[in-house]
């Protein structure tokens, strides 16, 4: 075996190992987690430079998404003639630079061999992983077990984020619906496939619930309505699905108000003030983007400062002051990037499904891509870095999906 097959195979363990780790950074935001992504796309471009072989390809539907992540990025860069907050622009883009590396790695360093399955596997795998060393973690953290289920969720809300966290359980119950034909030829009955994803379901959404997350309650309760739809409109059973989507959206509402952080829930100004701070920061982001330049924003470097000046404001409370973000990814770049930016990033979700034809897989990428719309719509996609990598992540898998369709349909052609 020689160098290039050898670093292959190297690089090759390393993705399985990150998405292991995409999924306990997920549920876990560490920064220094980050680095094995650094060290994957390290490994990644030595491989390409020892391997010679490059895969280049024109822009077409089936991989115009990573186009747009370049288009993206690049009209960041752009932003920086009417930035006047440098040192800002500086620390953004060196966040923000995984929007331009993966694109770029995957044109010229694509393996025809990736596994994109077993990848998403891997990170169902870091999932149970990362509740069990939460477990642990937790454990040792009481006093010989003594309390251990009194004080568990006391030292599990210090050492997780409960959004994250969530948004973490609800991917993997999407994936292991995406590979159910997958999974259920290794198993002797299709039976244990539903016993599973069941058990998993209700355990994960306890794991949501308990860990005080509201709005990934809320997207897992869209995300079963959806996947009902989905089921029983395939089977024709329409009725039927009208019940249960109904039922779901009854019960989901329940268990939703009935949460713990959403008792003093109510639709007035000043409910809304106390019950979340991002009300403010909402409000405070409409009034800067109504006041900054629509068109082409008020740039990479200077939407922080933009913010914090309004913010300070006697009618904002302080709840997240100083504050830097809408807190809503939408409105941030609407302020950073104006409308063309707002544009460019709308198209790049929609372009996600451009190219696929198979049902599966196409619903797999709207669960995916409906996730992240709700999540972009409380949080912001670069507050942190581990969610700009699992973007990235999810992009480059909606894109081996087409091309594996690609692959496919090539070798189906040649044997006939």
């Amino acid at each position: 075996m020689g160098i290039p097959q050898k670093i292959t195979k190297i690089t090759t363990n390393l993705t399985y190992i990150t998405a292991i780790l995409a999924a306990f950074t997920l549920a876990f935001p560490r920064e220094h987690l980050n680095f094995l992504y650094v060290a994957w796309l390290i490994a990644w471009g030595i491989e390409i430079l020892f391997r010679g072989k490059y895969s280049f390809e024109k822009p077409n539907k089936n991989n115009i998404q990573l186009y747009l992540l370049w288009i993206y990025f690049g009209w960041m860069l752009i932003s920086i003639l009417w930035t006047d907050n440098l040192l800002r622009t500086e620390d953004l883009l060196l966040r923000r630079i995984i929007f331009f590396i993966v694109p770029l790695l995957t044109f010229f360093g694509m393996k025809k061999d990736f596994q994109y399955k077993k990848i998403l596997l891997a990170f169902v795998l870091g999932t149970f992983a990362s509740i069990i060393t939460a477990l642990i973690y937790s454990y040792i953290k009481t006093v010989q077990g003594t309390d251990y289920f009194i004080r568990f969720f006391d030292h599990y809300q210090v050492y997780k984020h409960h959004t994250y966290f969530g948004l973490c359980k609800i991917f993997s119950i999407i994936i292991i619906l995406y590979l159910k034909s997958d999974i259920t030829k290794r198993l002797p009955h299709v039976s244990f496939y539903y016993i599973g994803l069941a058990t998993t379901y209700l355990f994960f959404g306890a794991l949501i619930y308990l860990s005080e997350a509201r709005m990934p309650l809320i997207i897992l309760v869209v995300v079963t309505a959806t996947s009902s739809i989905y089921f029983l409109w395939g089977k024709s059973l329409k009725i039927i699905m009208s019940i249960n989507v109904f039922a779901i959206a009854i019960v989901g509402t329940i268990i939703v108000m009935n949460h713990p952080r959403m008792q003093d829930f109510e639709f007035s100004k000043e409910k809304l003030q106390e019950f979340d701070p991002r009300y403010d920061l909402w409000r405070n982001g409409y009034q800067c983007i109504k006041e900054s330049n629509l068109v082409f924003g008020v740039g990479i470097g200077d939407y922080t400062d933009v913010f914090s000046k309004n913010h300070a404001k006697p009618e904002f409370q302080e709840h997240f002051f100083p504050a830097e973000s809408c807190h809503n990814h939408f409105m941030d770049v609407q302020l950073e990037l104006g409308i063309i930016g707002s544009i460019i990033f709308l198209y790049l979700l929609y372009s996600c499904f451009l190219g696929i034809k198979d049902k599966n897989k196409l619903f797999f990428v709207f669960n995916l891509m409906l996730i992240w719309v709700l999540f972009f719509m409380i949080e912001n996609l670069a507050l942190k870095n581990t969610t700009i990598y699992m973007f990235s992540f999810s992009l480059l898998v909606i894109y081996w999906m087409k091309k594996n369709q690609i692959l496919l349909n090539e070798k189906l052609k040649k044997k006939l």
